[in-house]
Formats: C-alpha cells, sequence, structure tokens
C-alpha cells in the first residue's frame, strides 16, 4: 500500500512538472512564432512598399498587428512569469515598458491605417518611455551590484 503511493504521488508529480514543461515549451515557440511571423511580415511590407508593389499596405498592417496586439503582450507575460521579475521595482519596469511599446505600436498602426489620434498615442507612449520607463531602467542599473 506504501508503494502504491509512493509509486502515484512521483508519477503525479511527473506528470506535473511535463505539464509545467509543455506549457513552458509551448509559450517559447509562440514567442518566437509570432516574433518571426510579425517581423517577417513587416520586413515584407516594407519592401513591397519600396518597390511600389501590390499588398505592401496590409502585409505591413498585418506585422505590425501581430506585432503589437500578439507578440508584445506574450513576451510581457512570459516575463512577467520568470524569477528574474519577483522584485517589485523590475515589474514596474516591465510593465511601464509594456506600457510604452503597446502605445508605440498602436500608434504606428494608426498612422499606417491614417486614422486620427496616431500624434497623441505617439507623444504619450514617448513621454511615458522618457518620464517612466527610462528613470527606472535607470534605476535598477544603478541598484544592480557590479559584477
Amino acid at each position: 500500500m506504501l508503494c502504491y503511493r509512493l509509486l502515484s504521488c512521483f508519477a503525479l508529480s511527473c506528470f506535473q512538472i511535463g505539464l509545467s514543461f509543455l506549457r513552458c515549451f509551448i509559450m517559447k515557440i509562440l514567442i518566437h512564432l509570432a516574433g518571426l511571423l510579425s517581423s517577417v511580415t513587416a520586413c515584407l511590407g516594407l519592401t513591397f512598399k519600396i518597390l511600389h508593389w501590390p499588398g505592401a499596405d496590409e502585409l505591413l498592417i498585418y506585422g505590425f498587428i501581430v506585432f503589437t496586439l500578439v507578440f508584445i503582450p506574450i513576451h510581457a507575460y512570459s516575463k512577467w512569469r520568470t524569477e528574474k521579475y519577483t522584485n517589485r521595482i523590475e515589474k514596474l519596469k516591465l510593465l511601464v515598458g509594456f506600457a510604452c511599446s503597446l502605445l508605440t505600436g498602436i500608434s504606428v498602426l494608426f498612422k499606417i491605417l491614417h486614422l486620427t489620434g496616431a500624434d497623441a498615442l505617439f507623444i504619450t507612449g514617448a513621454l511615458l518611455f522618457i518620464t517612466g520607463f527610462l528613470p527606472v531602467l535607470f534605476y535598477v542599473m544603478y541598484m544592480k551590484p557590479a559584477s
């Protein structure tokens, strides 16, 4: 009976470790695929735009949409979950950086689509970057011990 319990606990813990590893592996694959897909489509869109080929606007839009609405949130979530970001100031740095990149990415999308509010979003993202992200980044770098 005791051997059965030990074996079942061992099997359950191995199963949980396997699920955790599988979840991390899938997340890493998803991050890399989203980054690759967004960068390839944006670069193709820029190339098509330079060469005045049809489909350039669509490729640019799809590339920036995937980058802004898929890659940045997934990357920020995976960074949030790592042990490196257990400190509150590190989490603040990540949160402010995520907000800056999201605002800037959406402003680029608005600019490509010729929508109103692109300039206001870009200025807001830039001000948040200058007044929020950079001071926190330099504070973290200053407080980190020299190795």
